[in-house]
């Protein structure tokens, strides 16, 4: 158990680090985590919208973490937001969890 909080704490100081760098797969990989562990805050948002928004770059898969931070919290319309715009940048991930969806639904698109 110790090996992998120190893996996990080494993991989060290598990617904020780099993310201070601006490396946005590290800023990407840090937010995840955060995300993945229910203990995304504001300012994890913050980041995650940054990237969104990036003028130069866009990284259209924050929008699929945006998405799992507000369903997750009970915002479903901030979360339908952030599935359709994830969807417009053609996100892999935002289409992975309509695919996932329509399974689990078992609708007919």
């Amino acid at each position: 158990m110790t090996a992998t909080v120190h893996s996990t704490e080494s993991a989060l100081r290598q990617w904020k680090e780099g993310m201070e760098k601006g490396d946005r797969a590290c800023a990407f990989k840090y937010c995840a985590h955060f995300v993945d562990s229910n203990k995304a805050d504001d300012s994890i948002v913050e980041i995650l919208e940054g990237l969104v928004r990036d003028e130069e770059d866009p990284c259209a898969d924050a929008c699929a973490l945006l998405y799992r931070h507000y369903a997750r919290i009970g915002d479903d319309d901030m979360a339908a937001e952030w599935l359709e715009c994830g969807l417009d940048m053609r996100s892999e991930m935002c289409l992975d969890i309509v695919a996932d969806e329509r399974d689990e639904e078992g609708d007919d698109w």
